[in-house]
Formats: structure tokens, C-alpha cells, sequence
């Protein structure tokens, strides 16, 4: 027996997704409620985008880091929380596997990217706060550019390593469920990099 398949049996331990439990009215008032909750997520997150790439005087450092910020906050409106709120309404996974990697693979560089952004945030305004003749000089648009740039690609490439080359949850799918399976490593050093360098 291969590991791929003494993984699943341990992880999925025949598991069944169940039924539909309230009315189809119910059902209904939770999908509405869901869809909307993406829709105001999207739609504010778009005009924050929107508003920032479209006035110049508006191309200041701290709201590139501000639509840094949108953006990412745009991809969990428009990939992760449809998918979860669907998963939460149906108590399964119907997505299937493809879309269950995509759900994971956003939802960790959405949120590694927001908690960084969020420290970039920070770290400006101390800057603009503490040494306003120094960020006034150094501080410009290009260079919060460059961070955010360099933010971003960053968290692709940790991500990436984290979750495909490094072989975390990409060979377990039971059906009717998107498993997430880390390694006590990985989970310690995800916990370090994401929240505990940011946020220090």
C-alpha cells in the first residue's frame, strides 16, 4: 500500500457528507446572505481599487500600501469566501479537488500578503510619524512599489514552497471534503512567518 493511499484512509475515515438539514427556505435565506457578503466584499474592495489607480493626487506611499491591501482583500472576496461559505452552508466540499487547491492556495497568499501589508502599514506611519524630513526624502511611491512588489512575490514563492513543493495536503482529497493537512514544521515555521515576524 502506497503512502498516498494510507494517508487518505487515516485522514478521510469514511467520511460522508450530509444532508441537506433546514428548509429550503432557510437553505435559501443562507446562500442570499452568503452571496451578499462576497458581493459587498468585492464591490468595496473595487472601489478602493479603483479610486487609488484612478486620481494621481491620490499616489501617495501609504494608499499604494492601502491598495496593496484591497487587492488582497479582493481575492478572498472573490475565491475563498464563496467557496467557504458554501462549504459551511452544505457542511461539504462540492467544489472538487481543483478548486479546493485553488481555495487553499488563495486563502494562504491572501492572508500572508494582507498581515504583511498590514506591517508595511505600520512601519510607514512610524516612519511619516517619527522622521518626517527622512520620509519625506526617502519614502516615495516607487520605492512603497518596490516593498509591495517584493511582499507579494515573496509570499507566492513561501507559499508555494509551503503548500506544493514541500508536499503539504496536495495528495489527500476525500470525497466530499477539502482537507488541509501540515506537518508540525511547517505549521511552526507558517506560524513564525506569517504572524509572529509581522506583527513583532
Amino acid at each position: 500500500m502506497n503512502v498516498t493511499a494510507v494517508n487518505q484512509t487515516d485522514v478521510c475515515q469514511e467520511y460522508w457528507c450530509p444532508g441537506r438539514s433546514v428548509s429550503l427556505f432557510v437553505y435559501v435565506i443562507l446562500y442570499v446572505a452568503a452571496a451578499a457578503v462576497s458581493l459587498l466584499t468585492v464591490c468595496g474592495n473595487l472601489l478602493v481599487i479603483i479610486s487609488v489607480s484612478h486620481f494621481k493626487q491620490l499616489h501617495t506611499p501609504a494608499n499604494i500600501l492601502i491598495l496593496s491591501l484591497a487587492v488582497s482583500d479582493l481575492l478572498v472576496g472573490v475565491f475563498v469566501m464563496p467557496l467557504y461559505l458554501s462549504w459551511l452552508i452544505e457542511s461539504c466540499w462540492t467544489s472538487g479537488p481543483v478548486m479546493c487547491s485553488v481555495f487553499k492556495f488563495v486563502n494562504f497568499q491572501a492572508t500572508s500578503v494582507s498581515v504583511h501589508t498590514v506591517a508595511l502599514i505600520a512601519v510607514d506611519r512610524f516612519l511619516a510619524l517619527s522622521s518626517p524630513f527622512f520620509y519625506s526624502e526617502k519614502i516615495s511611491p516607487t520605492v512603497i512599489c518596490i516593498a509591495t512588489l517584493f511582499n507579494l512575490l515573496f509570499s507566492l514563492i513561501y507559499n508555494f514552497i509551503l503548500l506544493f513543493v514541500n508536499g503539504n495536503f496536495t495528495d489527500v482529497m476525500c470525497p466530499g471534503k477539502c482537507v488541509y493537512i501540515i506537518d508540525g514544521v511547517s505549521s511552526l515555521i507558517d506560524l513564525l512567518i506569517v504572524f509572529l515576524m509581522p506583527c513583532t
